[in-house]
């Protein structure tokens, strides 16, 4: 049986023994995740007004782009000049609603609040006059464009007699920014106008907004039109490893580099190793675009295996890319030597014993028999400390000792958020993560402080841990993992404890002689200082360190603050009394 192991395979095999020797086995309650919910895009079409006698109809249509359908039954918000009104979508997602306007020159808002599903859109026109003729705007553009290319875009202008030729300003919007300027077109007799945008207008690959925008004149009422659009690129992947030909018990190095097809580096992206048809690795691009791993020979087999890089991007702008096959020769596992063996099983067996000692400690009768008796000249032991501030922060979980010997794998984060003082269980904390490329997840505790958030991209991520009374804490935490971050915990220190520790740092080098710390109150010792020094900046202070960590309402974390500043305040003029 041990010739067909190898030297790796009996070392870890070896390490796993010892572990399962010295673990204590321990079990927890599996709670319930909190859901964490994904919504689709929308987005707010409106038609041109329609003039009825005391005002206007407002007619348009709420629809999710991606599946180009209407969102059904669903209230949209309608304000005109401020004043807000409400309408509901129909089965097909459209909706119309009768307002009553002067004439004269007004703002027209119209607002979708989102869902548990959709996202919130919004849409505006302003300065429509009631006086004018409604103009009807529409705006063609391709679904998407390649990074570098310019976009193709026509525009029709229309009212109910007919085309029209008017002058419009065409703008450009990444998802989420502010637009800008893509210059503008005029149509012709026919009402048509074609334009193209540039492609350094349109700027990187992602989701694109465009807008035709008329301001109006003497004749026709302002109007406008939008349009998706889709900016890809195409992607490289290139690899190289070595060694080419590799014992069984070692280690294949694998380097490469993922880039955009003009040259750009691609950074934060996941590349998968991929080898006899499955995935053997994987990595994450750095600032240039490099990646590196290491793939155990012993996980590819004996034989001529081929490795090759792939990238399966999520976004749908960039396209997915393969890098060459690179083949690797994997020699045959070699046999275990015997000491290899009983190496293994001493090294437990010293792990048990020392173990052991460790938890009965047979030395300490003797040391504390040989330590000096009281004295004169016997030393005195230091006066102690005052304990230590209540610190806040992720405390990760200990994984188990395979986990650590595995490569990261674990796209998850889970565990509980507790009160750092009394490990109170916080139900209703915040947790809220940014990621690379713009993603985001957040999630709140339940009625154990529990969470869990699945499926995060690779890379880092920037994590805020907050409660009401209590202060945030921020941290970042690499996906993925070894499962350090499942069952981990998170420590929120209360703003009363810290303005309170913040009060203690002043306070106590203030006491007289004599006195001790947790004996007096503030008040007793705003008192014995004002008998030795003028103390109206430390009177302050203790007026307000009593507010917070006495009252009755949890203080805000801008308490903090308020209290560092006080605090800064009394040193001053502990300091100027002294000299």
């Amino acid at each position: 049986m041990f010739a067909r192991l190898s030297r790796r395979g009996g070392e870890r095999a070896t390490r796993a023994l010892a572990a399962a020797s010295l673990a204590a086995i321990a079990t927890a309650a599996a709670a319930a995740p909190p859901r964490v919910t994904v919504r689709a895009r929308t987005a707010i079409r409106l038609e041109p007004l329609l003039r009825v006698p005391g005002g206007v109809e407002v007619r348009g249509e709420l629809i999710d782009p991606a599946a180009r359908e209407g969102v059904p039954w669903v209230d949209v918000a309608i304000e005109v000049d401020g004043v807000p009104d409400r309408a509901t979508t129909d089965e097909r997602g459209a909706f119309r609603h009768r307002l009553r306007v002067a004439d004269g020159v007004h703002d027209l808002a119209v607002r979708f609040a989102g869902t548990d599903l959709y996202a919130p859109a919004a849409v505006d026109l302003r300065g429509f006059d009631v006086a004018k003729e409604p103009l009807s705007l529409a705006l063609a553009a391709p679904r998407a464009v390649r990074a570098g290319e310019p976009a193709h875009v026509r525009i029709e202008a229309r009212t109910a007699s007919g085309p029209v030729a008017v002058t419009v300003a065409l703008e450009v919007a990444d998802a989420g920014g502010q637009p800008r300027s893509a210059g503008s077109a005029t149509t012709d007799d026919d009402g048509a106008a074609e334009a193209a945008i540039a492609a350094h207008v349109l700027g990187a690959p992602g989701r694109k907004r465009l807008s035709a925008r008329f301001a109006g004149d003497a004749t026709y009422d302002v109007a406008a039109a939008e349009a998706d659009l889709l900016v890809t690129a195409g992607t490289r992947l290139a690899m190289d490893l070595r060694p080419a030909d590799v014992a069984y018990e070692d280690d294949v190095e694998v380097r490469g580099v993922l880039a955009r097809v003009d040259g750009a580096p691609l950074s934060g992206a996941a590349v998968t190793l991929w080898a006899a048809d499955r995935p053997v690795a994987e990595a994450v691009t750095d600032a240039r675009g490099r990646f590196s791993a290491a793939i155990a020979a012993a996980e590819l087999g004996s034989g001529v295996v081929a490795v090759q890089a792939r990238f399966d991007p999520p976004e749908p702008w960039f396209d997915a890319s393969r890098s060459r096959p690179v083949p690797v020769s994997v020699r045959e596992p070699q046999p275990i030597p015997m000491r290899y063996t009983v190496a293994a099983f001493a090294a437990a067996a010293a792990a048990v014993v020392a173990f052991a000692l460790m938890r009965a400690r047979p030395w300490e009768p003797l040391l504390a028999r040989m330590r000096p008796r009281g004295g004169s000249d016997a030393p005195r032991p230091a006066r102690p400390a005052g304990p230590e501030p209540v610190r806040g922060g992720l405390r990760e979980a200990r994984p188990g000792l395979v986990s650590t010997i595995r490569r990261a794998h674990d796209f998850g984060l889970s565990g509980t958020v507790v009160d750092a003082v009394t490990g109170r269980p916080l139900a209703g904390a915040r947790l809220e993560l940014a990621g690379p490329g713009g993603a985001a997840a957040h999630v709140a505790t339940d009625a154990r402080g529990a969470f869990a958030i699945a499926h995060l991209a690779a890379g880092p991520w920037r994590a805020t841990a907050a409660h009401p009374g209590y202060c945030s804490e921020r941290f970042t935490v690499a996906i993925p993992h070894r499962g350090a971050l499942r069952g981990a915990r998170i420590d929120l220190v209360p703003v009363r404890e810290r303005v309170f520790a913040l009060y203690r740092e002043i306070a106590e080098p203030l006491l007289p002689p004599g006195a001790r710390w947790g004996v007096w109150t503030p008040r007793q010792i705003l008192d014995a200082v004002r008998a030795m020094r003028p103390a109206a900046r430390l009177a302050a202070l203790t007026d307000f360190v009593e507010r917070t960590y006495f009252g009755p309402a949890p203080p805000g974390e801008e308490a903090v603050e308020s209290a560092r500043a006080l605090g800064a305040a009394a040193r001053a003029e502990a300091s100027q009394a002294v000299v």
